[in-house]
């Protein structure tokens, strides 16, 4: 059983700042959804080192131009060979990375609709947050729990190495997939300062 958790004050400015620049880029952004480290984090209260926000296959020519607008820094767009080596996979084609109110975002062109949480190698990295609520899957939930992390047998072991050494009281436990399931009855959605658990 979960209690509402009052968020740090540097989550919550973290996760308003997500919101405001979601809410700018809303018409130059196709079905974006904040996904991997920065909700893991945010729900254990916690404030990310970046956000990663995916988005559908799109065109990006107008949205960096709204992102220079906004008056952002340090825009860069990586593409193919480019690409940062955590994002270089054959489902992402693009990088935009810039700082927004000095917070570190990543907007993340798939070349596939489906979520990126099919790609991620970890337990402990499947959830999202849209539309102003986290949304866990059932694999991160049982990780939380039980205290395992379920890792892929097809990761790599740097990322394995990165892992386990921030969760390094959790015991790895190595599996060929994942069921991907997001409880209904599972999402914390925001409420002022606090994360509902409405039902875990």
């Amino acid at each position: 059983m979960f209690i509402a958790i009052p968020l740090s004050r540097y989550v919550k400015e973290q996760i308003d700042k997500t919101d405001a620049i979601l809410n700018e880029l809303k018409p130059f952004l196709v079905n974006p959804i904040v996904a991997g480290g920065a909700p893991r984090d945010w729900y254990f209260n916690v404030k990310g080192k970046d956000i990663d926000i995916f988005v559908d296959p799109q065109e990006t020519t107008q949205l960096i131009e709204k992102i220079t607008e906004l008056g952002c820094t340090e825009i860069t767009e990586q593409t193919g060979e480019g690409l940062p080596e955590q994002y270089r996979s054959n489902y992402i084609t693009t990088v935009i990375s810039f700082k927004y109110q000095r917070e570190a975002i990543q907007i993340i062109v798939k070349n596939t609709t489906e979520s990126p949480l099919v790609h991620f190698p970890c337990s402990l990295c499947l959830i999202t947050y849209k539309d102003f609520s986290i949304n866990p899957t059932q694999e991160f939930l049982d990780s939380v729990q039980l205290g395992k992390i379920d890792i892929l047998d097809t990761c790599n072991m740097k990322y394995i190495k990165k892992i386990t050494k921030r969760f390094y009281a959790y015991e790895l436990r190595v599996v060929s997939r994942f069921r991907f399931n997001i409880p209904e009855f599972g999402t914390r959605r925001r409420t002022g300062n606090i994360f509902d658990d409405t039902g875990f």
